[in-house]
């Protein structure tokens, strides 16, 4: 395809698709169908990466156009996904490209994607740190409540941080109140609670594997024990030489033998980079939750979440890593970030100014904040499902609007996890022309 990326062939299953043009700035192409067809998804690669806004229409029978996706970077792949609708022609617009000239696009494909009922999970980390209310401010948020009939997986974040000592320095008082007042959200759904272990000393951290193994085991499964966490979830940035990734796998695997009967998962928080995993170690995963943020190799742009730099590169590095599909949790920031004077700033999505489901910036401050809108969140969601991964992780849960404004990131989520899923006999994958 002339693109350089090796496409899933789970995704390339397509109903029609059209070949190599060019668009100017303003101009259309149509790409019509033999008949009409039902479809929920557009694949689009673009040959480099110029594309700073499109638009994505639908031609009905009766000639109706109708939007189906709006979105900025093309790229060389992107995934636009939207709700099931049967068409007779896709229309795509290019509405600015960065140096005005057309947009040269290798590749659109239009394909329908449905799946039967399964365990598509939602990892969703929550920080609570000393004297947090979130979860006993919001007992009655029906937006948390209504988030949380997606969400599978809380990880709670930020409270346990390990000592030099292999003890835990936590908060216990604002932990075991802010635990009561999210099982009480939760109710009886069936969410698995976590905790997060936060290494911060590199030196030390290999220090307590290696020679305090058995106190540091103590000290994580007592947390547990004591606090009803039913995952255990490490998130050490970053083992950087290799025998600290050796004492890294070594941890998994002493946790994987000390869960043994117990009802307890184990999961990692990992970046697409450096990782040294030994095939044991990584066995010992029950998920992978990866930072598919906060970084920018691989665009131009130097935005920190894109779709196919960060994203699809990602989870192409960790298939690479041997990590089994079911493992993988591609992660999705709800915050904006910044690079603009050459310094990292952070902002979460509820304190910037959204106005559109297709916006990927905002000013703030006079700094320009690259985040994942509500249409990139509901692709991202789309790809994790399609391809077969084990779910999607979010980073973090404070950070969200209402559903009334439209733009809820949680409702993308979900919205998009239900357009793709049906009962079991009436599944439908990709399809052929």
């Amino acid at each position: 395809m002339g693109n350089g990326y090796k496409f899933s062939k789970r995704l390339f299953s397509p109903l029609a698709y059209s070949q190599r043009c060019r668009i100017g700035v303003g101009e259309e192409f149509r790409f019509g169908f033999s008949g009409e067809k039902e479809i929920n998804t557009v694949i689009l690669c673009e040959s480099g990466s110029h594309c700073a806004s499109f638009s994505l229409f639908g031609e009905k029978a009766d000639g109706e156009r109708v939007l189906l996706y709006e979105n900025d970077v093309i790229d060389r792949f992107l995934y636009c996904a939207f709700p099931k609708t049967r068409l007779k022609a896709v229309i795509l617009r290019i509405n600015q490209s960065d140096n005005g000239r057309p947009v040269k696009i290798d590749r659109i494909d239009a394909a329908l994607h449905l799946h039967e009922q399964k365990d598509f999970r939602v990892s969703v980390y929550f920080p609570i740190f000393t004297d947090c209310t979130f979860f006993t401010d919001r007992l009655e948020d029906k937006d948390l409540d209504a988030a949380f009939d997606r969400i599978t997986d809380a990880i709670v974040i930020g409270n346990a941080r390990l000592r030099p000592d292999a003890t835990l320095d936590y908060d216990p008082e604002t932990l075991k109140r802010e635990l009561a007042a999210m099982r009480k959200i939760i109710g009886d759904r069936p969410v698995r609670i976590w905790c997060c272990i936060f290494p911060t000393d590199r030196k030390n951290t290999v220090r307590m594997i290696q020679k305090d193994s058995e106190k540091l085991l103590h000290t994580i499964l007592t947390y547990c024990d004591t606090y009803g966490f039913q995952g255990i979830d490490v998130d050490w940035e970053y083992p950087i030489l290799p025998h600290a990734w050796r004492a890294y796998g070594h941890l998994f695997e002493m946790l994987q033998s000390a869960l043994q009967g117990r009802d307890v998962r184990l999961a990692a928080a990992l970046s697409p980079w450096g990782v040294q995993l030994t095939k044991k170690a990584k066995a010992c995963l029950d998920f992978v939750n990866i930072m598919a943020y906060d970084w920018h190799k691989k665009n131009k742009r130097r935005n920190h979440s894109e779709f196919y730099s960060c994203h699809v590169y990602s989870a192409a590095y960790f298939q690479k890593q041997r990590f089994l599909n079911k493992q993988i949790f591609v992660g999705i920031p709800f915050y904006g970030k910044t690079f603009d004077n050459n310094a990292f700033a952070f902002r979460s999505y509820n304190l910037l100014d959204v106005q559109s489901r297709a916006q990927n910036t905002a000013d703030f401050e006079n700094r320009s904040y690259y985040f994942n809108g509500y249409n990139m969140v509901y692709s991202k969601t789309a790809y994790n499902l399609d391809m077969g991964f084990g779910g999607v992780m979010v980073f973090a849960g404070f950070d969200d609007v209402p559903r009334e404004t439209g733009r809820s990131l949680f409702a993308a989520l979900d919205a998009a996890v239900r357009d793709r899923t049906l009962p079991e006999r009436e599944t439908q994958t990709g399809g052929t022309l």
